[in-house]
C-alpha cells in the first residue's frame, strides 16, 4: 500500500471578479508545515503561478491582492491577451 497525499485547498481558493475580469485564484498544500502555494487562472486559461511558498494560506491571500493592487488584474494575461471585461 502506497502513502498518497491529499491535496488541502485553502478556503481563499475561488473564482473572482476583479475589475469586470474573471480569475480564478488557487491556494493549495498538500501539507500546511511546508507552505502554501498561488495560482491565478484567467478566464483564458493563462496560469500566473508564484514562485514563492507562502508559510500561511493568508500570505498567499495578500500575495495575490498585492499584485491587483500594485499591477492591475493586467498581471495575470500575456501580453495581446484580450481582458474581455464584463459590464
Amino acid at each position: 500500500m502506497t502513502d498518497t497525499a491529499e491535496l488541502i485547498i485553502s478556503d481563499r481558493s475561488g473564482s473572482f471578479l476583479v475589475e469586470g475580469v474573471h480569475v480564478e485564484v488557487n491556494i493549495c498544500t498538500l501539507d500546511p508545515a511546508e507552505g502554501w502555494t498561488l495560482e491565478v487562472v484567467n478566464h483564458h486559461g493563462t496560469s500566473t503561478v508564484w514562485e514563492d511558498v507562502f508559510a500561511i494560506e493568508e500570505d498567499a491571500w495578500e500575495a495575490f491582492v498585492g499584485a491587483v493592487n500594485i499591477e492591475g488584474v493586467e498581471a495575470f494575461f500575456v501580453e495581446g491577451e484580450p481582458l474581455d471585461r464584463l459590464n
